[in-house]
């Protein structure tokens, strides 16, 4: 999945730069685009996948037309949420105020929540348009928050939110449980697999999806297996585990906080320190120091 589904086009094409902040990842295309300050965009649904964004902008105006249907007048669009189903057209017009102006959006593909929640799609035949639901939209916003940082997006977190983010989408139109289902525990064997691979690893940027096919699993399920035989969830194992990585290599080298940041899979020497602080209590600094 390469392209985005959703075609935006500003009016005039160089009054601004439109920036795209993309993530793919299997069966998901995760992408914050910002559209500008004050400008004005067309945009139109590809159809190619499902669609389901939230939007961190404010209108002065705009427009948008379901299918067939008559164009509806749009004039609140901060924190509302949008899902467009497989092969429904949706387009429309924005004119927004003047500040920076985003979305952040999932693009996922016709057979994903199938295989990986064992339920069937939400039977929506026309978009959801600018819709409110706490819980999903405290999801979206955390992707939001991912998709912003500098560097590269933990793609494990970022897997985590998508799938979390369907579920959602599925409690809203109550088409899915609201109840987990059972999982169980993950057999011994491969809890010994996943943490010989997450030891080898840890310089990687390690996925969901690569976790779960060692387990056979999908990654839902897996999520909730792994956490039930680990008593964490595969992302704050992964995290405790670098963190781990990261104290040996402070008290017994000399090796400076950024190379070994790297070393241990963090993109940046803020992300382990943000880490070392949530699970050792204290900054990779303070630890080298009370180590000697």
């Amino acid at each position: 999945m390469a392209d985005s589904t959703l075609d935006l086009r500003i009016r005039p094409p160089l009054v601004v730069k439109q920036e795209r902040q993309s993530v793919a990842f299997r069966g998901f295309l995760a992408e914050r685009v910002v559209v500008g300050g004050e400008v004005a965009y067309d945009y139109q649904s590809t159809g190619a996948d499902h669609y389901l964004a939230i939007h961190d902008i404010q209108l002065k105006d705009g427009e948008i037309q379901p299918g067939d249907a008559p164009p509806e007048p749009v004039t609140e669009l901060f924190g509302r949420i949008t899902f467009v189903p497989r092969g429904c057209p949706l387009s429309g017009w924005a004119s927004t105020r003047n500040r920076t102006n985003a979305f952040t959006s999932i693009s996922f593909g016709e057979n994903v929540v199938a295989q990986e929640l064992e339920r069937n799609l939400p039977t929506v035949d026309n978009p959801l348009i600018h819709f409110k639901d706490p819980r999903l939209e405290a999801t979206l916003w955390r992707l939001d928050a991912a998709l912003k940082q500098p560097g590269q997006p933990e793609a494990l977190y970022l897997e985590t939110l998508a799938l979390t983010a369907i579920m959602e989408l599925g409690h809203y139109t109550d088409q899915l449980p609201t109840q987990p289902l059972d999982s169980g525990r993950l057999s011994q064997a491969n809890e010994r697999m996943l943490r010989e691979f997450v030891d080898q690893n840890l310089s990687a940027d390690i996925t969901l999806a690569a976790m779960a096919e060692i387990a056979g699993l999908s990654r839902y399920h897996f999520s909730r297996a792994f956490k039930a035989t680990f008593g964490a969830s595969p992302l704050d194992y992964v995290i405790r585990a670098r963190v781990m990585a990261a104290t040996q290599m402070l008290a017994n080298t000399e090796s400076p906080i950024a190379e070994i940041a790297t070393a241990v899979g963090f993109s940046s020497p803020e992300r382990l320190t943000a880490a070392f602080k949530k699970f050792a209590h204290q900054t990779p600094r303070q630890f080298r120091q009370r180590a000697k």
